[in-house]
């Protein structure tokens, strides 16, 4: 992401600087201002380096203060996160939609949880789904006679294009649903399994479990033992839903 910081004390924003590099090392620092109407300014203006996403703003500073600052802006196209020595502020802060308030001083920890709460509403914000759709409507799925479509996985870096093909299983964790794919890799994202299960054709997968997607390419065998279950490819043993093994077995088998 993008980040300016506008704080009017200097060892704040060079201690902010030195933690953003050490704990959020992707995060980009385009511009650091002490004096919040050069920080204003900055915001307003176009940036070569790009647009800033997110903002750490200080609340008590002279000239403008961060709310009167926020007042000013035509549109907050960014998230934003306040940094203050004051705890007085913060129903009036999340009034502003902000993302955290961090109590001056702050742990490294703190920031970091901040970071990813601003880098997961960025994800999932409409503009970002607008440019997901953009890029999946400018895949060609037809290149080759009998090419498979691609799955789009929103993940804190941008937009990873998967190919069906290469996705083994899905594993439901919590929330969250874990992508297997070919090649040892895996991907956690930040939808639950029955979403996952809405973007993918019935035809390649099946939901062999309320925390089980498989891919039936990637199928070895069906084991009989503890109510049945099925090796995969990558070595995992994926039990069946005792209310689906029906089921199961006559799409996979014609019966068993």
């Amino acid at each position: 992401m993008n980040v300016i910081i506008v704080d009017d004390e200097v060892n704040s924003t060079d201690l902010l600087k030195i933690m953003l590099g050490k704990h959020c090392p992707e995060a980009k620092i385009i511009g650091t201002y002490n004096d919040s109407r050069e920080g204003k300014a900055a915001i307003e203006k176009d940036f070569l380096e790009g647009k800033p996403n997110l903002l750490f703003l200080d609340i008590e500073m002279p000239h403008l203060n961060g709310f009167e600052l926020l007042d000013m802006l035509e549109t907050t196209y960014f998230e934003v996160i306040f940094i203050t020595a004051y705890n007085h502020y913060a129903i009036k802060a999340f009034k502003y939609n902000a993302i955290d308030y961090l109590l001056k001083p702050f742990s490294a920890t703190d920031l970091k949880d901040s970071y990813r709460r601003a880098e997961e509403r960025l994800l999932h914000s409409g503009s970002f789904h607008k440019l997901k759709n953009i890029l999946l409507n400018s895949i060609d799925i037809k290149e080759k006679p009998g090419a498979l479509k691609k799955i789009a996985i929103t993940t804190s870096e941008g937009i990873e294009f998967i190919k069906l093909d290469q996705v083994i299983r899905c594993e439901a964790s919590q929330n969250y649903c874990k992508l297997i794919i070919a090649k040892q890799r895996s991907i956690l994202v930040s939808k639950n399994i029955g979403e996952i299960e809405d973007s993918l054709p019935e035809d390649l997968f099946l939901r062999v479990h309320k925390s089980h997607i498989v891919n039936v390419n990637y199928i070895i065998r069906y084991l009989k033992s503890e109510g049945g279950s099925l090796l995969m490819e990558d070595g995992e043993e994926v039990a069946i839903s005792r209310l689906k093994k029906e089921d199961i077995l006559k799409r996979l088998f014609g019966g068993a």
